[in-house]
């Protein structure tokens, strides 16, 4: 396994190898969801307005105006924070065993860049998730009982994945998928409570799934992957790690809305069967990195 002073030596050195400044290779991610971001919020607000002006005059623009901010609040600060508040987390500061920050400074210091803030949620399950919006700091959630179970060496493994889809995803597309997949599913639920039988859940959450299959990438889930490798430096490491991750989640699932299980490192519930599984299965991801499943 690669030093800190060597994962520090291999990110700079893969900023020069890709011919650009460290700084660029985050900022440049950055700065493309904030440009998406604003065209977003200029092409809907235009196409809502012009709408709503058309069917209610001002009163219309009104409506509209109320229905953008609810929107505009949903989308940035409750979908982003809905794990969060889940479950009962605190910051990792002070006392480190594991070296977490100092391990998250040596990846991200060489790119210019903070590293993300790390915290660690009250949980029984084995997992980690990471959540970004627009304009705001990324950040890393790891469980109490990984940081139990699992040694440095697998802990930092587990960063280095988190890591690579920090600075890899889209946390704006990351964000709406959320949303609205969250009040698709919720539209039925409540339906279900309202006519006081479960007929709609079943319909409305597939299409929720739809919308999710639609929009992620199992190829970036496969270069997170391989890029933790790189920062590693031990394929088999990342490896063993990601098959004791799904061994743990077999023996303690963790129940998590619909919608957000994609956030997680692994299949935070692998028991449950779904035909349109967002999350790609270990047995997949080990073959894309090692070339073969390690018996």
């Amino acid at each position: 396994m690669k030093s800190l002073q060597s994962v520090a030596a291999w990110s700079h050195k893969r900023c020069q190898d890709e011919g650009r400044v460290g700084k660029k290779i985050m900022n440049r991610t950055s700065q493309r969801n904030s440009t998406k971001v604003l065209l977003f919020l200029l092409v809907f607000t235009v196409f809502v307005f012009i709408v709503a002006f058309r069917l209610g005059n001002r009163a219309g623009l009104l409506t509209a105006l109320a229905v953008l901010s609810v929107v505009y609040v949903l989308a940035f600060y409750l979908a982003p924070t809905f794990l969060e508040d889940l479950f009962s987390v605190s910051p990792l500061d002070g006392h480190d065993a594991w070296k977490i920050n100092q391990y998250l400074t040596q990846i991200f210091f060489p790119l210019r860049e903070q590293p993300p803030r790390v915290f660690m949620f009250d949980c029984d399950s084995v997992n980690a998730f990471v959540t970004s919006r627009p304009f705001h700091s990324p950040k890393i959630y790891i469980s109490r009982a990984l940081l139990e179970r699992l040694d440095e060496k697998e802990v930092h493994a587990v960063l280095a994945v988190l890591s690579s889809r920090l600075m890899h995803q889209d946390g704006f597309k990351e964000t709406l998928m959320s949303l609205i997949r969250q009040i698709i599913a919720g539209i039925g639920e409540h339906m279900d409570q309202l006519f006081r039988a479960r007929i709609f859940s079943p319909i409305f959450a597939p299409l929720s799934r739809v919308l999710g299959k639609l929009l992620f990438s199992e190829k970036m889930m496969y270069r997170h992957d391989t890029w933790a490798a790189e920062i590693i430096g031990q394929k088999s490491l990342v490896a063993e790690t990601l098959r004791k991750l799904h061994a743990y989640s077999l023996t303690s699932p963790l129940r998590v809305p619909l919608g957000f299980e994609q956030d997680f490192i692994v299949t935070p519930d692998p028991l449950v069967k779904n035909y349109l599984p967002l999350h790609v299965s270990v047995e997949k991801r080990l073959v894309q990195l090692q070339g073969i499943y390690p018996n």
